[in-house]
């Protein structure tokens, strides 16, 4: 064999390794951005069950607001005079409702929080406040309802019944 073609032969090889290294490096990548992949479906299917169980949770929230509206409404016609549904709780299904919208942007907020933690953190943290303020609000709002309902029950109850 001649020194340049075993010189061409040599610069073929260097080259072959060269593409050989590339293409390793190029496999190696596509390995890590497949396991990237296969960790972001975990994550999916886990937020996949936790809006199952979520939903389930609202819609027995609702089933509940549901039937203490039905009840309140029912009630008021055993009473003598006309009592209408507090306001409360037609209220409470508002503020259920926008509950459930946070509660929706949070859970899909959360898996962006392991992309941009710091600023979705701050901001799921903020909706999560004021999520929290208007639960709060609403409790003490719904049994500042209940409680006058006791009492106009309690006075109706105590007044001598009319001839």
């Amino acid at each position: 064999m001649s020194p340049t073609r075993e010189k061409q032969l040599e610069h073929e090889c260097m080259m072959l390794r060269g593409e050989l290294q590339a293409m390793e490096q190029l496999v190696q990548r596509y390995q890590e951005e497949l396991r990237a992949l296969l960790r972001a479906n975990d994550l999916i299917q886990e937020l996949e069950c936790r809006d199952k169980v979520y939903r389930s949770h609202m819609l027995k929230l609702q089933q509940a607001v549901e039937q203490l509206s039905n009840d309140l409404y029912t009630r008021s016609f055993d009473l003598q005079g006309p009592v209408a549904v507090p306001l409360a709780v037609s209220q409470s299904a508002e503020v259920l409702h926008q509950t459930e919208a946070l509660l929706d942007d949070m859970l899909r907020e959360q898996g962006l929080t392991r992309l941009d933690s710091l600023a979705v953190t701050s901001e799921v943290q903020r909706r999560r406040s004021e999520m929290v303020a208007a639960c709060e609000h609403e409790l003490k709002t719904t049994m500042d309802e209940f409680h006058d309902l006791t009492r106009t029950l309690e006075r109706r109850r105590s007044l001598p019944p009319s001839a």
